[in-house]
């Protein structure tokens, strides 16, 4: 069974090592988009000096702005205050506004000229980290995450594939991990 969680946590690390700025600018959209979402609505008090009826309209004249609220129906006063929610609040709009700013930046970056997510390099780095070189009945196996990388001679420069092709690789286990894998299947 290859190891999904530990190839990706490192296929992700590599890639951020790779690109920082990218990275940055990605979690920073990320963290933007949590804050304007946990930001409360904000709730304004407002002094009401006239309510006024006109068939199915209510209007409320608020003092505080010299304007009149128009309502379909009759809202409740608390001690003479109308109360308004603000759903979009300064706050909220602002971490949106910068959040739009940070993809697009992230976005227009990978459409550069030249420059792409070294994603082969991140593969290659993470491929390298759990390389592992056995010799069963005199032939050399070369894995890395459970997967067969290289079965036969002896090589000292391992050709590094694509990210398809690392995943539609055949897996390999020894018969110790078979017999690991089996024994943590049944919970001894």
């Amino acid at each position: 069974m290859i190891n999904k969680k530990k190839f990706y946590l490192n296929l992700t690390k590599n890639l951020i090592k790779l690109n920082p700025l990218r990275s940055l600018l990605l979690l920073l959209a990320f963290i933007l988009v949590y804050v304007s979402t946990i930001v409360p609505n904000t709730i304004y008090f407002l002094n009401v000096n006239k309510h006024i009826v006109d068939g199915e309209k209510h209007y409320y004249g608020v003092s505080q702005y010299r304007d009149v609220i128009v309502f379909d129906e009759e809202q409740t006063l608390y001690d003479g205050n109308l109360i308004k929610y603000e759903k979009y609040s300064e706050g909220k709009i602002a971490s949106i506004v910068f959040y739009i700013i940070c993809f697009l930046i992230f976005i227009i970056s990978l459409f550069d000229i030249g420059v792409d997510l070294d994603i082969d390099e991140a593969l290659r780095k993470t491929i390298k980290s759990d390389l592992t070189e056995r010799i069963i009945d005199g032939e050399y196996i070369y894995t890395s995450y459970s997967k067969l990388l290289h079965r036969g001679h002896k090589i000292t420069n391992l050709h590094y594939l694509k990210f398809k092709e690392f995943l539609k690789l055949e897996s390999f286990y020894t018969k110790k991990e078979i017999r690991d894998n089996k024994l943590k299947k049944i919970g001894i």
